[in-house]
C-alpha cells in the first residue's frame, strides 16, 4: 500500500503545471546564467586569464619579506617581477622548521610569509592576518600562477601538475587567523551555492507535505485512506512520494548548474580545479535527502494538528525559521570559525548538520570520522524523531475543528 501513496505523491507533483513551470523557468536561468558567462569570460581572454589578471591586481599593495625554499628559488625572478619592492629570503624546507623561522622573522617585522613544498603542492605560511601579510600571501599565489602559465604550452604531466598546484595552493597561519573565503574562495562559494539549493528543494518539498496532510484532513479524504492504511504509513509514504520528486527536481538542477558551467567554461578551467565535484554533488544529494525527512516529518505531524489552510501559515513559518537558523550558520558560523567547538556540536545536530556539512566538506575543514559521526546522529534523530511524529500524526489527523495544542497531540507517549 505504501508503494500506491509513494507513486501518487511523485506522479502529482510531477504532472503539476506550477512545478513544471518553476522547474523549467529556474533550470532556464542557469544555463543563460552559463551563456552571459561566456560572453563576459570571452572578452577577457577566458577564464584562466581573467583570474591571473585579478590576481596580478592585488600585488601593488605593500608586501613584506618572502621567505623561499631552495627548491622554489626559481620563483624568485617571477615575484620580483611583478613586484620589484619584494626582498626575497632563503627559508628552511620543512614545514615545521620553517613556521619556527617565519615566527621569529614576523615578530622582528620582517618576513610576512614563506612558501615551502614544491611547485606540484605548494604551501604558504603567513604570519599574522593584518592587510600587509595578506597581500604578501597574495603576491605568492599571483606568482604561483603567472609561473604555471608560462608552462602552459607543456604537455608533460608534471606541468599539468604544477598548475593544479598553483591554483590549490594551501595557506597556512602560525598567528592570527586567516578567512577560508579568502583561502578558498572557490570552495566556499561552491559550498554557497550549493546550501542555497539545499535550502530550496528542502523548503519546497516540506510545503507540499504540509500542504497535502492540510488538504486531505480538511476534504475528510484522509478519514477514507485510514480505512484501508495505517495513519503512520501514509504519512510517511506521502513524504517519501515527495521527497523522491525533490531528489529529482535537485537532480535537474545540478545538471542544469554543471551545464552552466561547461558553457560559461569554468568548468574546464583551473580556477574551479581544487573543488572535488562527485564529492560534493554526493555529499548534496546524502545531506538533502537527510534534511528534507528531519523538517518534513516534523511539519507533517504539525500540520495535522490543524484542520483549515488559513492556519497553515503559522506552522510553515515555524518550519522556515527553523531552516533558516542553519543555513545562516553555514554562512557566516563555518567560514568564521571553522574548528570551533560550536561549530562541530551544531554540525552534529539533526537538520543543521544537512547545511553545515556541505560547507565544511567544501573548504575542507571536516574529516571523515566526523561526517559518519554526523550521519550516525542524523540517522538516530530521524528514528527518534519518526517515532513521535507518527503519534502527533495518529492521535491528530481525525481531529477536526481548532487547532490542536501539541501537548494534547503528545498524549499516548510514555
Amino acid at each position: 500500500m505504501i508503494s500506491t501513496i509513494i507513486k501518487r505523491e511523485f506522479f502529482a507533483l510531477l504532472k503539476s503545471k506550477v512545478h513544471i513551470i518553476s522547474t523549467a523557468i529556474l533550470c532556464g536561468l542557469f544555463l543563460i546564467a552559463g551563456v552571459i558567462g561566456k560572453i563576459y569570460f570571452d572578452k577577457q581572454g577566458g577564464v584562466d586569464e581573467m583570474a591571473l589578471n585579478i590576481a596580478k591586481s592585488y600585488i601593488n599593495a605593500p608586501v613584506g619579506d618572502i621567505g623561499l625554499s631552495p627548491e622554489l628559488a626559481e620563483l624568485e625572478t617571477v615575484i620580483t617581477t611583478l613586484n620589484p619592492a619584494a626582498k626575497i629570503l632563503t627559508s628552511p624546507s620543512q614545514k615545521d622548521a620553517a613556521e619556527e623561522w617565519l615566527t621569529a622573522q614576523g615578530k622582528d617585522g620582517s618576513a610576512l610569509a614563506t612558501l615551502v613544498g614544491n611547485l606540484e603542492n605548494p604551501v604558504i605560511i603567513q604570519y599574522g592576518d593584518s592587510n600587509e601579510a595578506n597581500a604578501t600571501s597574495e603576491l605568492i599565489k599571483a606568482a604561483l600562477k603567472e609561473n604555471a602559465y608560462q608552462k602552459l604550452g607543456a604537455v608533460e604531466p608534471q606541468q599539468l601538475a604544477i598548475l593544479q598546484g598553483a591554483d590549490q595552493v594551501v595557506i597556512h597561519s602560525v598567528e592570527g587567523t586567516i578567512s577560508l573565503v579568502l583561502e578558498n574562495p572557490a570552495g566556499y562559494f561552491s559550498g554557497y551555492v550549493t546550501i542555497i539549493l539545499l535550502l530550496f528543494a528542502i523548503m519546497v518539498g516540506i510545503s507540499s507535505v504540509m500542504q497535502g496532510v492540510v488538504e486531505e484532513k480538511s476534504s475528510r479524504v484522509v478519514e477514507i485512506l485510514l480505512s484501508s492504511v495505517r495513519p503512520r504509513t501514509l504519512l510517511f509514504g506521502k513524504i517519501i512520494g515527495i521527497g523522491s520528486f525533490v531528489v529529482f527536481q535537485m537532480t535537474l538542477y545540478i545538471v542544469s548548474v554543471i551545464t552552466a558551467l561547461k558553457i560559461s567554461g569554468l568548468l574546464d578551467s583551473f580556477v574551479l580545479n581544487a573543488v572535488n565535484f562527485p564529492s560534493l554533488i554526493g555529499a548534496s544529494f546524502l545531506w538533502m535527502i537527510l534534511g528534507f525527512f528531519v523538517f518534513a516529518t516534523f511539519g507533517g505531524a504539525l500540520a495535522s494538528t490543524i484542520s483549515r489552510q488559513e492556519d497553515l501559515g503559522g506552522i510553515s513559518g515555524l518550519i522556515t525559521f527553523f531552516a533558516i537558523i542553519p543555513f545562516y550558520l553555514a554562512m557566516f558560523l563555518v567560514p568564521n570559525s571553522p574548528d570551533g567547538i560550536v561549530t562541530k556540536i551544531v554540525s552534529y545536530i539533526p537538520g543543521f548538520s544537512s547545511f553545515l556539512i556541505p560547507i565544511r566538506q567544501s573548504l575542507a575543514t571536516i574529516t571523515t570520522w566526523e561526517i559518519c559521526i554526523a550521519i550516525a546522529l542524523n540517522l538516530i534523530g530521524l528514528a527518534l524523531l519518526t517515532l513521535v511524529s507518527g503519534k502527533i500524526y495518529h492521535n491528530s489527523v481525525l481531529q477536526t475543528g481548532k487547532r490542536i495544542p501539541l501537548l494534547q497531540a503528545l498524549r499516548g507517549i510514555k
